[in-house]
Parts: C-alpha cells; structure tokens; sequence
C-alpha cells in the first residue's frame, strides 16, 4: 500500500515537473535560436541536463531515502548557483524562484520526516 505524500512533498515534486519543462522547454529555443546547426544541438543538449534532472528527480520522489533526498537539495542548490554566477539581469529574480522554493519546502520538518526516516 503506498502512502499518501506529504503537502510540502507533493508541491517539490509539482515544482520539480516544472521546472524539467521548462528547462526542456527553453532548450528547444536555444537550439532554433541559433540556427539548428551541430553547434546549436550540441548546447541544447547541453542545456537538457538540468532538466532532465529534475524530472528524474520528480519520478523517484515516492522511493524515499537520503539519496532522494540529498539529489534535490544538491541540485536544486547547484541550480541556484548556476543561476547567480550567470547573472542574466531583470530575469534573475524570477528564476531563482522555483529552486530557492524548493530548497525552502524540502527543508520543511514533514518533508525531511518523509525522506528521513522511511
């Protein structure tokens, strides 16, 4: 039987689907943005690693365990990073959102309790 996901767990995961489409999303942009050459898929797909990521990540919340666990703080925290050491201006405020979110509702005592002590 399988049990019920905490609220806090239920949005990570929401917000970890989120932000593997719109990475996935972005990077298909990049890739036409400049130009559909060898060079253009190549960042793309280089760009599609975050987001694949996350989806994995959003997958395997339900196993539980520490790895899960510290997969999503790790990357969600090298996420944040990423997005500090870029710097792309008006827009940084509003991709820190989600990873900063999600570092917040991780943290939460009913998540940890959740990945924690399974």
């Amino acid at each position: 039987m399988s049990q019920e996901l905490p609220r806090s767990v239920k949005w990570i995961r929401i917000l970890l689907f989120v932000l593997a489409g719109l990475n996935l999303v972005a990077a298909v942009g990049v890739f036409f943005a400049l130009g559909a050459d060898a060079f253009a898929f190549g960042y793309a797909l280089f760009q599609t690693i975050p987001g694949v990521v996350f989806l994995l990540l959003g997958l395997w919340i339900r196993k539980k365990g520490r790895l899960v666990f510290g997969g999503i703080v790790a990357v969600a925290s090298l996420f944040t990073i990423y997005i500090l050491l870029t710097l792309a201006g008006d827009s940084t405020v509003t991709q820190l959102l989600l990873p900063v979110l999600i570092l917040i509702l991780v943290m939460r005592p009913s998540s940890r309790a959740y990945f924690l002590h399974s």
